[in-house]
């Protein structure tokens, strides 16, 4: 009997650190594929992705998405991405790539017609530290409707506040809220949800991923902050003061997956 309760425990522990280990995992595997992107006067976080490469290609196209204001308010025709390289020590670097926005007048991107997301194919140079994450990681209508994305859940936001980077290498910040919006279904008529979070100018296209999983499993983009507005009148002076709630909004990723495939093939 005390063997066969010692076997249970011994099981339990195992599963348990297999968990844990798999989170672990799922963490990285998030911030490999997040990078920060910036223009002459702003930026934002971005969202790395791919489908996988077509028949008869060699390498998979990969997808940058973030926020569709950013692009938006990015005139010039090349942003950068703050991106990371390893070094021969093991250590990391940072890295700023160019990646073209524009064409003349005419953007290389594609937004939703209805929600604040732009996707961007781009090709990145070999050596860089990234791993985008995988098309099918972003949660489906389905996923939201069978509550693997619900009300309560711990979401764990890697993001770049006030054009902050984690360090020298411009690793991203990790961050983790709580989604505070029920209900989330139907994803249709609930096209964005509230994380208790706070957000600053810097966050926006950050993904938003379900914590404790073995597998990544990204629920939205960070679009942008909720806040109170005040306004007082004198007879000399008016003043607006904006109060942040410390939440954030966020796209349902069914809608990022519909911009991505708006770019095509």
């Amino acid at each position: 009997m005390v063997s066969r309760v010692v076997s249970v425990l011994s099981l339990l522990v195992w599963v348990a650190g297999a968990l844990s280990a798999g989170a672990g995992d799922c963490v990285r595997d998030l911030l490999d594929a997040t990078c920060r992107v910036a223009n002459r006067s702003t930026s934002a976080t971005c969202l790395l992705l791919t489908a996988g490469p077509p028949p008869g290609a060699g390498k998979a196209p990969v997808v940058l998405v973030t926020a569709g204001h950013f692009m938006e308010g990015t005139p010039e025709a090349d942003c950068q991405l703050i991106a990371r390289v390893r070094a021969p020590d093991g250590s990391f670097v940072r890295s700023e790539v160019p990646l073209p926005v524009r064409d003349g007048d005419t953007p290389r991107w594609k937004k939703h017609a209805d929600v604040d997301i732009a996707a961007l194919r781009v090709e990145l140079p070999d050596g860089l530290a990234l791993r985008p994450l995988r098309l099918a990681q972003l949660a489906t209508p389905k996923d939201v409707e069978d509550e693997r994305v619900r009300v309560g859940q711990d979401v764990l936001i890697p993001c770049y506040p006030a054009k902050l980077e984690a360090n020298e290498a411009g690793w991203p910040i990790l961050r983790k809220g709580m989604i505070a919006t029920y209900p989330l279904a139907p994803v249709a008529s609930a096209r964005t949800f509230l994380v208790d979070v706070s957000t600053f100018g810097g966050d926006s296209g950050a993904p938003v991923a379900v914590a404790g999983q073995a597998d990544v499993l990204v629920a939205g983009i960070v679009v942008g902050m909720q806040r109170q507005t005040d306004r007082s009148s004198l007879p000399f002076e008016e003043k607006t003061v904006h109060m942040p709630l410390g939440l954030a909004i966020v796209v349902q990723a069914a809608f990022v997956r519909e911009t991505v495939d708006a770019l095509g093939q």
